[in-house]
């Protein structure tokens, strides 16, 4: 469906040829997505993924990707000449048609400090605080390395957690720990994720810059989780989910000497939640510094089964 404009404004269905202009205007900004992130958002979300037209240059863009009956809005960007003339808002209301044509009860977004007052005029509500983190990371004094998997104790009496890498073949779990997190399933986001990723344990090496880490408890219940992927300028963590604090930081501490080991001194980058102080915590131990940058927002009813609680970090401000 195309929306065309007195002013001579159109928007129309993103394709895979627009991706190089589309990659143009979110370098204005300096962010993390890549040309397989767009593509990604295309298998997704094909009917969408939206871009704003001046003629025939690409000066917007905007995805709504709907999983179970939530929309995720996000790579909301309007090049900085057309800005501050009701350009974002028609790239909005096109996501939120969307979002109602597929009968979602709620829709969110990640709102720069740009956008937050845009989106309120449109309903949404603020939700909490994101902090992005991006640096370099160097192991702290007695990080040893780790090798593919490794058992970990938790300290007299309690249970043992074993290490290993994410495999294609733990989605179903993956899919099921995210989903009692966020009170959504989001198993078509993840398989795209983990594409490419052996599909056993012992299957063969990941792909550079792509992997993640599996956290299971003794009698092999999965703990927690972490995926990371190769991003523009930095290797992007996230998501990151788990039901303890222990289980969280062993799987980070795992994919960042994973990362280390690969690059040492690598730049990495993550979305956090404000709210989850262990997190923060960790991260300081690695000297990674966290900036506030971003709101939740929300727009419709709230998930009353998420646990909110077991989200360390996000798939990235693009995916939620």
């Amino acid at each position: 469906m195309q929306l065309q404009t007195s002013r001579g404004l159109m928007i129309t269905a993103l394709r895979a040829d627009d991706i190089p202009a589309a990659m143009a205007l979110k370098n204005e900004l300096g962010w993390n997505q890549t040309e397989e992130d767009w593509a990604r958002f295309l298998r997704l979300a094909p009917e969408g993924t939206f871009k704003l037209l001046v003629g025939n240059e690409l000066v917007g863009t905007a995805l709504a990707f709907v999983f179970d009956d939530v929309c995720w809005v996000g790579m909301v960007i309007v090049r900085q000449a057309y800005r501050g003339q009701g350009h974002g808002n028609m790239l909005m209301q096109r996501c939120l048609e969307h979002a109602a044509a597929r009968r979602c009860t709620l829709v969110q977004l990640d709102a720069t400090s740009d956008g937050v007052s845009l989106y309120a005029r449109l309903g949404f509500k603020p939700e909490y605080l994101i902090g992005t983190c991006r640096g370099r990371i160097v192991p702290p004094e007695g990080a040893e390395g780790l090798g593919s998997a490794e058992s970990l104790e938790r300290g007299e009496g309690a249970e043992s957690l074993e290490l290993a890498p994410v495999c294609a073949g733990d989605l179903p779990e993956l899919a099921a720990l995210e989903a009692e997190a966020l009170g959504a399933n989001r198993e078509a986001l993840l398989r795209e994720l983990v594409g490419g990723l052996p599909a056993g344990r012992r299957a063969g090496q990941v792909a550079p810059g792509r992997g993640g880490m599996v956290c299971r408890g003794s009698s092999g219940e999965l703990r927690g989780f972490l995926l990371y992927r190769p991003g523009h300028h930095s290797v992007q963590l996230g998501p990151l989910v788990a039901r303890d604090e222990a289980a969280a930081a062993q799987v980070l501490r795992a994919a960042f000497r994973e990362i280390c080991g690969r690059s040492p001194e690598c730049g990495v980058t993550l979305t956090v939640p404000l709210y989850n102080q262990a997190m923060l915590g960790e991260l300081r131990r690695w000297g990674l510094p966290v900036t506030p940058r971003l709101t939740r927002m929300f727009r419709g009813r709230k998930r009353l089964q998420a646990r909110e609680d077991m989200v360390y970090a996000l798939s990235g401000p693009e995916k939620g």
